[in-house]
């Protein structure tokens, strides 16, 4: 142990040592100041056999994915306890904070709407077997914290709903028309800064919603439509239209 060769690896093996440091200290901080996961946390989704309104995924504390991210964690902990709170440097916890995290995932394969409705009382809880509720639409992402042991399903905060997203299909077709010159030259188009234009646009959609109305009672002609839908076009910064615009849809009146 006196011997030169030993304080020279020694020396050289703390020197690593406290470089390591040094670097998840600064990438444990990194991840802090970006609201990130903690490292040593794991995402984890199990296919249930049972048939149930939910999909569920758990995030697990000390159970990383990546057997380096569980190191990583230990090391932090073990070697940069001043990054943690007393009473959390010997455990997996997760600290009081906001935190912003990103999943990949499939979208459901059938058209689901999402329309508000109402709250009903004592639907923002946390119920086994019953799809999530109390967001103020159809469809909610529902949140909760456990305390350990998971298995026992002990609330550590009350649980929190958000507002889902209703699944559409893309519409077959929406284009700015490619027309030829003698369209253009019909239309008076013009395409050169701050003049007056006419454009053409043109859509196809794959399905017909009717919001309001019941499928089983169509239209009748003579009288308006028992329904309001809406169609939005947004385009490039810069282009001005009239506050109540003119749309012309008859081909000889866009074409002449």
């Amino acid at each position: 142990k006196d011997s030169p060769e030993y304080f020279a690896i020694t020396l050289e093996v703390t020197s690593k040592l406290d470089a390591l440091i040094t670097e998840v200290k600064a990438m444990w901080e990194e991840r802090q100041a970006a609201l990130a996961l903690p490292l040593d946390m794991g995402c984890f989704f199990q296919v249930d056999t049972l048939v149930q309104p939910f999909t569920q995924i758990t995030l697990q504390v000390g159970l990383a994915n990546l057997d380096v991210d569980a190191r990583l964690g230990e090391f932090a902990r073990q070697y940069a306890p001043e990054l943690f709170p007393e009473e959390q440097r010997f455990e997996a916890w997760l600290p009081v904070s906001l935190y912003e995290f990103e999943v990949e995932v499939t979208n459901p394969t059938m058209v689901q709407s999402n329309d508000e409705q109402e709250i009903l009382t004592g639907s923002g809880s946390v119920q086994s077997n019953v799809a999530p509720q109390g967001c103020g639409f159809e469809r909610c992402w529902e949140f909760a914290t456990y305390a350990a042991p998971y298995a026992e399903r002990s609330l550590a905060d009350r649980a929190a709903v958000s507002k889902g997203l209703a699944i559409v299909t893309q519409m077959t077709e929406g284009v700015m028309a490619d027309l030829t010159a003698a369209q253009q030259y019909a239309i008076g188009r013009n395409d050169r800064p701050r003049q007056p234009n006419q454009v053409v646009f043109l859509f196809t959609l794959n399905r017909t919603i009717r919001e309001d109305a019941p499928p089983t009672s169509p239209p009748v002609v003579g009288q308006s439509l028992p329904i309001t839908q809406t169609l939005v076009v947004r385009g490039p910064q810069g282009y001005d239209f009239e506050e109540d615009c003119t749309v012309l849809i008859e081909v000889a009146d866009v074409f002449g």
